[in-house]
C-alpha cells in the first residue's frame, strides 16, 4: 500500500476551506466587474454629456420657437377675426398637426413591434 504523504511545505486544507476561498474569490471578481462597469458607464456618460446638453437645449429652443410661431399666427389672425375665433383657428390647426403626427408615430411603432416579433420566428425557421 502506498502512503500518500503531502509534499514538504504543502499544507492540508479542508474542502470547506477551499470552497470558502473559491466563493471569496468569485465575490471579489464580481465586485471588481461591477466597479469596472460603473467606471465605463461614467466615462461614456461624460463623453456624451456635452452632446446631450446641446440636444436638450436645441429641443427646448425648438419648442419655444413653435410657441412663438403659434402666438404670431394668433396675433395675425386677430387683426382680421375676433380673438376667440383666432385662438380657435390656431388651436384647431395645432390639434390637427398633433393628431397626424401622433397617428404616424403610433403606426410606425406598431410596424416596428410587429417586425421585432417576426424576427425570432424567421431566425428559427432559417436554423431549423
Amino acid at each position: 500500500m502506498i502512503d500518500t504523504v503531502p509534499a514538504i511545505g504543502a499544507s492540508r486544507r479542508s474542502v470547506a476551506a477551499v470552497l470558502h476561498d473559491i466563493v471569496g474569490n468569485i465575490d471579489r471578481m464580481i465586485r471588481s466587474e461591477i466597479r469596472l462597469a460603473k467606471a465605463e458607464a461614467h466615462d461614456d456618460l461624460a463623453a456624451v454629456g456635452g452632446a446631450a446638453t446641446l440636444v436638450v437645449a436645441g429641443a427646448a429652443l425648438g419648442w419655444l420657437s413653435v410657441a412663438f410661431l403659434l402666438v404670431g399666427a394668433f396675433l395675425l389672425l386677430q387683426t382680421r377675426e375676433p380673438p376667440w375665433l383666432a385662438a380657435l383657428i390656431v388651436g384647431m390647426g395645432t390639434a390637427v398637426v398633433a393628431g397626424v403626427t401622433l397617428f404616424a408615430g403610433l403606426k410606425n411603432l406598431a410596424r416596428t413591434r410587429a417586425s421585432q416579433r417576426r424576427l425570432p420566428k424567421s431566425r428559427m425557421e432559417s436554423v431549423g
